[in-house]
C-alpha cells in the first residue's frame, strides 16, 4: 500500500482469483471508512496475508467509526481459509450499549461456501467496537463451523460488550498472550466480557491479562467465561477448555456492579459437558461500593453442571479484596461447585478475601467459609479435595494491573504441584519440575527455604494415615506476629514432613514455630529456629520438652500434639466434646472431618474419649509470654471462623451470546 484511503464501501477479495495473496504497507498507512459493514472483506478468499509489519516506519491502521451492529475493520467469511492478519491498528467505535460492530471478524458463511479455518490474528491493536475481535461460525443443519483459529499477542482496548468472543459453531481455538483492558472512559453494556469462549473441541486461553475493566454506566464483569455451547453444524461435540497461565484484575470500583467473577468455567442449558482445566492463574477482585445491594464477587467461579463435565482446579492465586455492602453482599476468593456426575477436582490453591464483614475466603457446594479447616471438610467429601489449598495473604502482587509477585513478600504455601501441561509461566520462563510456583509467575529457582518437621499426633499418628499438618513461623520477640503460614502432608510412618517458604522468611533469623491440625491443638516450639543456607528442622516427637511449656501428650511412644480441638478455639473442653458426641451420635464418616480426631474416617467413642480427657484436664494453648500480642487461644487458632450460604446462583450469569 503507496497511500491513504477513504472507502466508500468496503473493500472486497473474493476466493478462487488467487492461489495467495500479501498486502503491506510502505509507510503509516491509513484505510478507513465509515459504513455498516468491514472496511475489509475476505469472501471466500483464502491465503491472505495482510501485515501492518510495525518496523521501519511501516504501519497500517484500519478505522470505521460507523455504530452499526456489522460495522467494522476485517471480517472473513464464506469459506475464509488460512488468511494471517498481523501488526494491525484495528479502530472501531467505543460509545457503548447497542452500538458498534466486531472490529475483527471471523464471521458466518452462506450456504454453498463453508467454514473459515485456520486463521491468524497475531499482533494486532484493536481499539473500540462492540466486540474486539470475533470468532462465530454458522448455525443449522446446513452450517458451518470455524475451526483452528489462533488469536495470539493482541491488544484489545475499549470495547463495549465482549474483548475476545471465541463464540458458538466453533472448534479448537487457541487465545494466547493477549491483554485486555481499557484506557479511555467507556460506555459498556450492562455485563461485560474481556474473554468469553463458547466453542467446542479444544480452547486454550494461556497467558493473557484482563486489567483496567470499567464502565461510565452501571455494568457487571467477567474476565475469563468459558461456556461451551451444543453445536448446530455439523460436527463433534467433545469439548475441553484449557485456562492457563493467565492474569486477571478487576480493581475498579464499578460502583452498583451486581456481580464481579475473575475466571468462569460455568454452564447453562446450551452447553455441552466439558472438562474444564484450570491451572496456574493469578486473579485479583478489588475496589470499594459502600451502597452495593445484595453484590457478589467471585475470584474463581466454577459451576459446570452437566454429567460428564469436570472441572480441575490446581495451583492458581486469588485475592479478593473489595469492600463494602450490604448484608446480602458478599466478596468470595474462590466458589467451587460440583454436581453428581460432574466433579470439581482442585488443590494447591491459594484462596484469600479480606472484608472481615462481607468476606469469605473460599466456598465449596454454595456453602463459603472463611476456616480453612471446615473447608476442607466439605471439600474432601466424598472425595479428597484440597488438601494443600491456603486462605492466606502472605503474598503480594506488583500492583493491581500488574500480578507478578513480589519475592519478599511470599511466605508458605506458594509451591504448587508439577503438571504436565504447564512447563512455563506467563512470560514464558520454564517452571520447576519439582516445586512450581502457584499463580501464573514462576519466580528464580532456588528461592525456597525448605523445614523438615516431625510432628505426630495424638491418637492418629504414629500409626495411622498421613495427615495435613499447617506450620506457622513467627516473630522470635513479642509480640510474635505471625509472618508466615505453610500447610503441607505428614507422613504418618516416618512422621516427617517437609514445609516450604518464600522471601518473607530470611536466613539467619529467629522464628518460632507452630504447628498446628484440623482438630489438634495449637502448639509451639520449644525454642526458636533458624534457617541457614535455606534449610532448617525441628523435632517435636522426641520429647515433650520439645514444645514450649511442655505441652504435648505420649503417644504410641512419641511426644504428640494434644487431639480434640474440634472447633479450633485454643483450648479443648465441653464444646468439642459435645461437638464429637453428636457427629458419633449420628455416625458421621468421612475425609477430613473436624470431630474425627483418630484420623479413621469415623466419628466414634475413640474420638470421643480422647477429647473428653483432655477437656477434663484443662488443656488449651500455650505460647511464649506476649502480654501485647497473643490471646489466650493462640495465634494460628480459627476463632473468627465464618461460614454461610451463598446469595446468588452462579449458573445464573452463564448467559450464552
Amino acid at each position: 500500500m503507496l497511500g491513504n484511503t477513504v472507502e466508500p464501501t468496503f473493500a472486497q477479495l473474493n476466493g478462487a482469483v488467487f492461489t495467495s495473496c500479501s498486502i503491506t504497507p510502505n509507510g503509516a498507512r491509513t484505510v478507513s471508512g465509515n459504513f455498516n459493514e468491514a472496511v475489509v472483506v475476505l469472501d471466500g478468499a483464502d491465503n491472505v496475508t495482510l501485515d501492518g509489519l510495525n518496523a521501519a516506519g511501516n504501519s497500517l491502521t484500519i478505522s470505521n467509526p460507523n455504530t452499526g451492529t456489522l460495522a467494522g475493520s476485517i471480517r472473513a467469511s464464506n469459506g475464509a481459509t488460512n488468511n494471517a492478519f498481523k501488526n494491525l491498528l484495528c479502530n472501531g467505535v467505543g460509545v457503548g450499549n447497542t452500538q458498534g460492530g466486531r472490529t475483527i471478524n471471523i464471521g458466518q458463511s452462506t450456504p454453498g461456501t463453508g467454514g473459515n479455518n485456520n486463521n491468524l490474528i497475531e499482533n494486532c491493536t484493536v481499539n473500540g467496537g462492540r466486540r474486539g475481535i470475533q470468532n462465530f461460525g454458522t448455525a443449522t443443519a446446513a452450517g458451518y463451523t470455524n475451526d483452528n483459529t489462533t488469536i495470539r499477542g493482541c491488544k484489545i482496548k475499549n470495547t463495549s460488550a465482549l474483548g475476545i468472543f471465541i463464540g458458538s459453531e466453533v472448534k479448537d481455538n487457541l487465545v494466547e498472550g493477549c491483554e485486555v483492558f481499557n484506557d479511555a472512559p467507556t460506555t459498556t453494556d450492562a455485563n461485560y466480557r474481556a474473554i468469553a469462549i463458547q466453542g467446542v473441541g479444544i480452547s486454550t486461553v494461556r497467558g493473557c491479562k484482563v486489567y483496567n475493566q470499567n464502565s461510565t454506566v452501571t455494568s457487571t464483569f467477567i474476565g475469563i467465561i468459558s461456556i461451551p455451547i451444543l453445536l448446530t453444524a455439523p460436527g463433534s461435540n467433545a469439548s475441553t477448555v484449557n485456562i492457563f497461565n493467565n492474569m486477571v484484575s478487576i480493581t475498579d470500583n464499578n460502583v452498583g456492579a451486581g456481580f464481579i467473577y475473575g475466571i468462569a468455567p460455568l454452564s447453562n442449558t446450551s452447553t455441552v459437558p466439558y472438562i474444564a482445566n484450570v491451572y496456574n492463574n493469578s486473579i485479583l477482585i478489588s475496589g470499594t461500593d459502600l451502597a452495593a445491594v445484595a453484590s457478589f464477587t467471585v475470584g474463581m467461579a466454577v459451576d459446570n453442571n452437566l454429567v460428564g463435565s469436570a472441572t480441575n482446579v490446581f495451583n492458581n492465586i486469588s485475592l479478593n479484596t473489595r469492600f463494602g455492602g450490604d448484608a446480602n453482599t458478599q466478596h468470595i476468593g474462590s466458589l467451587l461447585t460440583p454436581y453428581p456426575g460432574c466433579p470439581v477436582n482442585a488443590d494447591y490453591n491459594i484462596w484469600t478475601a479480606t472484608d472481615t464483614a462481607r468476606g469469605f475466603d473460599g466456598g465449596w457446594n454454595n456453602t463459603i467459609y472463611n476456616g480453612i479447616d471446615a473447608y476442607r471438610d466439605s471439600a474432601s467429601n466424598p472425595v479428597v479435595n484440597e488438601l494443600h489449598t491456603v486462605f492466606s495473604t502472605t503474598f503480594s502482587y506488583v500492583s493491581v494491573t500488574d500480578l507478578h509477585l513480589v519475592p519478599a513478600s511470599l511466605g508458605g504455601s506458594i509451591n504448587g504441584t508439577s503438571l504436565a501441561a504447564i512447563t512455563t509461566d506467563i512470560d514464558g520462563n520454564t517452571r520447576s519440575a519439582t516445586l512450581p510456583y502457584r499463580g501464573a509467575d514462576e519466580l528464580a529457582a532456588g528461592l525456597f527455604k525448605t523445614l523438615t518437621l516431625n510432628v505426630g499426633l495424638e491418637g492418629a499418628m504414629p500409626g495411622g494415615p498421613s495427615e495435613i499438618v499447617t506450620v506457622g513461623l513467627a516473630g522470635n520477640a513479642s509480640p510474635h506476629n505471625l509472618i508466615a503460614l505453610a500447610t503441607e502432608t505428614v507422613n504418618g510412618g516416618t512422621l516427617q514432613g517437609r514445609y516450604y517458604f518464600g522471601g518473607a522468611i530470611a536466613n539467619g533469623t529467629s522464628y518460632y514455630l507452630i504447628a498446628i491440625n484440623r482438630n489438634h491443638l495449637e502448639t509451639w516450639s520449644a525454642t526458636p529456629i533458624t534457617f541457614t543456607a535455606g534449610n532448617a528442622s525441628y523435632n517435636f516427637t522426641t520429647a515433650l520438652s520439645q514444645a514450649f511449656g511442655s505441652n504435648q501428650v505420649t503417644y504410641s511412644g512419641v511426644a504428640t500434639l494434644f487431639g480434640g480441638d474440634v472447633n479450633g478455639d485454643g483450648t479443648i473442653d465441653a464444646s468439642d466434646g459435645a461437638d464429637v458426641d453428636n457427629d458419633a451420635f449420628n455416625f458421621v464418616s468421612g475425609n477430613q472431618r473436624l470431630t474425627d480426631v483418630t484420623n479413621d474416617q469415623t466419628t466414634d467413642a475413640s474420638d470421643a474419649a480422647i477429647t473428653d480427657n483432655n477437656a477434663f484436664n484443662f488443656i488449651g494453648v500455650v505460647t511464649p509470654p506476649s502480654p501485647n500480642g497473643i490471646s489466650g487461644k493462640g495465634l494460628m487458632s480459627e476463632t473468627n471462623s465464618r461460614t454461610t450460604k451463598v446469595t446468588r446462583n452462579l449458573k445464573q450469569v452463564g448467559t450464552s451470546f
